[in-house]
């Protein structure tokens, strides 16, 4: 009787490392469905492909670089663009992430002292809340870079950012693009808080409104059918956003088409008045929302945010306001709040601010100026 021959030997386990080699899917299969943030209405599902992650890593790389070591701290929701992007870029470069979210500035602050972080994304609120939770603090040098989108930045917070050793990069980016489209060039000192396209990214503007295209953009909207086709012609993409392009190639943001407001006849965007009550001194975050209380239209107010220990001339904001702005842009009404509401995103959530402050409103007028609510000269 023969003896029964063993089993063949165990196939040998595949080597994680030699499977990591393997070429990545970059075909126009859907890798997710991804919800816009629903600023300014209802949330959109976004279809993005295999094909626009890979594009999309690929233009963040060719701009910041990979270096040995790096750690990408991610602050924002992985439900969102910002944060599910972190995740495909690194697991591309084979880079590991660390995971910050829920966002808390003083949290975030000793992880990236603790943990060497040496890449960041963050929302403009939540780079105010960094610097806020402790005057003293500033981040070691493995800090390399901290990408700022999702609205526009201000100067004065890109300004004193710097001033306190961040490295921002202003970007510029949205659900329907993976996220970042556009950055300012990794290495260089911002001058101002704008971006140039990225590589394999176009910009150009139309009627003022911000077009996108490139090989990161969305297949689709869903439920298909739920929504017109997003593409208009040659494959460019409209966005919401104002914007505007400089000589050298640079976009600056201006505001969300579906956020203006309109008094006195005229369209404001309030992100140019937030701007411009963000450089008075004492002030450390502001935010613009609309009163219906006239027939011109909405009463401009704002929220305001003022640094430790300062205190607010209302007459001589209002004087300062009225140097900067055309008369129909100016506030009409104030208020001093604690801190401003972030929305699920990280963003400042402007309608409820608007919800919360108009019980809490004052006038806002130069000294001398008889009071109106009419935001026409």
């Amino acid at each position: 009787m023969e003896a029964a021959s063993p089993p063949p030997p165990a196939p040998p386990e595949p080597d994680p490392w030699e499977l990591a080699r393997e070429p990545v899917p970059d075909d126009g299969r859907p890798l997710v469905i991804l919800y816009t943030s629903g600023t300014g209405g209802r949330p959109k599902g976004v279809v993005l492909s295999r094909a626009a992650f890979v594009a999309s890593a690929a233009a963040s790389a060719a701009n910041l670089g990979w270096e040995d070591g790096d750690l990408w701290a991610i602050a924002l929701p992985l439900g969102h663009v910002g944060g599910f992007s972190i995740v495909t870029r690194c697991l591309l470069a084979r880079r590991p992430v660390l995971l910050a979210a829920p966002f808390d500035a003083a949290s975030l602050a000793r992880a990236i002292d603790e943990r060497r972080v040496t890449l960041l994304s963050l929302v403009p609120a939540m780079v105010r809340r960094l610097l806020d939770h402790d005057p003293s603090w500033g981040p070691p040098r493995a800090l390399r870079a901290v990408l700022v989108g999702g609205g526009p930045l201000s100067e004065a917070l890109l300004e004193e950012a710097l001033a306190r050793g961040l490295r921002l990069l202003p970007s510029y980016g949205l659900t329907e693009t993976c996220s970042q489209i556009a950055a300012w060039p990794y290495g260089t000192r911002p001058t101002a808080p704008i971006a140039r396209a990225l590589a394999a990214a176009e910009l150009r503007i139309r009627e003022g409104r911000i077009l996108v295209r490139g090989p990161m953009l969305l297949t689709s909207y869903f439920p298909q059918g739920a929504h017109p086709c997003p593409f208009i012609e040659d494959g460019w993409l409209e966005t919401s956003d104002f914007g505007e392009i400089d000589e050298s190639g640079f976009l600056r943001v201006l505001g969300r088409a579906d956020e203006l407001l309109v008094t006195g006849g005229e369209n404001v965007s309030p992100f140019e008045i937030e701007a411009e009550i963000e450089r008075f001194p004492g002030v450390r975050a502001a935010c613009v929302f609309g009163v219906r209380e006239d027939p011109w239209g909405d009463v401009i107010a704002v929220a305001i945010v003022l640094a430790s220990g300062a205190a607010l001339d209302s007459e001589l904001l209002a004087a300062h306001l009225a140097r900067a702005l055309a008369p129909h842009k100016r506030p009409r009404r104030f208020a001093l709040v604690p801190s401003l509401p972030l929305a699920p995103s990280g963003k400042v959530d402007r309608a409820a601010v608007a919800a919360r402050s108009p019980l809490l409103l004052l006038p806002l007028r130069p000294r001398g100026e008889p009071f109106s609510t009419r935001s026409d000269p």
